[in-house]
């Protein structure tokens, strides 16, 4: 049996990525068990054994610890109840590593899957690479930018890349809405992210105001209330669209022409990207900061564009001459398309086989 483990079960990328992850292992004839701290999210529970240990977040550090802590302390004893040495433990980012010990004790396999960089405090994150080091038997990291970025705190286990996919239903709209669009005058440009200011939803509307002839959209995976504590709604340019928590983003994938990423690499260095990658397999162009994975599969001026995302003058001249040229934007949706290509579910299923026969060698 494999037994995956993953903290936070929310709407966020990684619990997506292991989501497919555990399918694509099922379908790969493999008994999967599932242990995660809540329901509401995108690992779907529902037709696999699994156990829900809850967690949830806080904004009270001290009460956030001990949730967390309270957490770990569940799930070390039941994986110490459950695993036994005929198991694969699979601990998903570097939050749940203490895990790992649990199933070395038990004489279990062990993989640790690392999808992040950045973990505050840095004592904290010195124990989870020191507890992977030392008790993980493979790593599996989600791009060549995570594993580089990882090489001097966790070293000496054998270790492969699996990049993710596009989702399914992303895919299956993505060839049913994205047609060649009658474009009538009007550019779109889109952001989607969360309510956190390293995202770059500030920088977005000041982009807005920057490009009054161009129309924007933000899609965020927040609330309105939230929104409008910050922003006056009166005070926001007429040009600017916004969503909140989209169940389908192909709604709003589909008016784009254009995609930002203007995560500020002081904040957060994209780890892969997965919404860029979603709209590339639209047809749609994207634009991130020229460091992180996003480098690993855009080629400038080809199927994007890599940028300064501090640099607002200069990613309104780019986005004034993308519209204005009509065949050069073709080309690099075409080209966008084609790299989308490279991301698809099916492949996404062969890379996994790959990963199983890695993990089991």
């Amino acid at each position: 049996m494999h037994i995956f483990i993953h903290l936070l079960n929310d709407f966020s990328g990684s619990p997506r990525i292991i989501n497919e992850k555990i399918d694509c292992y099922q379908k790969s004839g493999v008994d999967c068990f599932i242990v995660t701290g809540g329901t509401n999210g995108f690992i779907r529970t529902s037709g696999y054994p699994h156990r829900i240990i809850p967690y949830k977040k806080h904004s009270n550090k001290m009460i956030w610890a001990w949730h967390l802590l309270f957490w770990h302390l569940q799930t070390f004893l039941f994986i110490l109840r459950i695993a036994g040495k005929a198991d694969v433990v699979h601990c998903n980012t570097l939050l749940t590593a203490p895990h790992l010990l649990a199933a070395k004790i038990k004489g279990a396999r062990t993989v640790s899957h690392i999808m992040e960089t950045r973990i505050t405090p840095k004592i904290h994150k010195r124990i989870m690479a020191g507890l992977v080091s030392c008790c993980a038997d493979r790593l599996v990291y989600l791009s060549e930018y995570v594993k580089v970025a990882m090489k001097d705190t966790i070293s000496g286990v054998p270790s492969k890349i699996t990049y993710p996919c596009v989702d399914p239903v992303i895919l299956n709209n993505a060839n049913d809405l994205a047609q060649e669009k009658s474009r009538n005058g009007q550019f779109t440009v889109g952001l989607i992210c969360s309510l956190i200011w390293f995202k770059g939803y500030r920088e977005f509307i000041q982009l807005a105001s920057i490009c009054p002839d161009l129309r924007f959209v933000l899609v965020l995976n927040g609330t309105a209330e939230a929104f409008y504590g910050e922003f006056n709604q009166d005070d926001l340019p007429s040009n600017l669209v916004v969503y909140f928590s989209l169940k389908d983003v192909s709604v709003a994938l589909a008016e784009m022409d254009i995609l930002l990423s203007l995560t500020q690499r002081t904040g957060w260095v994209e780890t892969f990207g997965l919404t860029l990658i979603e709209a590339m397999a639209f047809g749609i162009p994207v634009v991130a900061p020229d460091i992180g994975a996003p480098t690993e599969y855009i080629r400038h001026g080809v199927n994007g564009y890599l940028i300064d995302e501090t640099d607002m003058a200069g990613l309104s001249v780019m986005l004034e001459e993308t519209f204005e040229n009509a065949e050069k934007l073709l080309d690099m949706s075409n080209a966008a398309r084609e790299t989308a290509q490279g991301f698809t579910p099916s492949k996404f299923l062969d890379a996994v086989r790959s990963e199983l026969d890695f993990i089991t060698s």
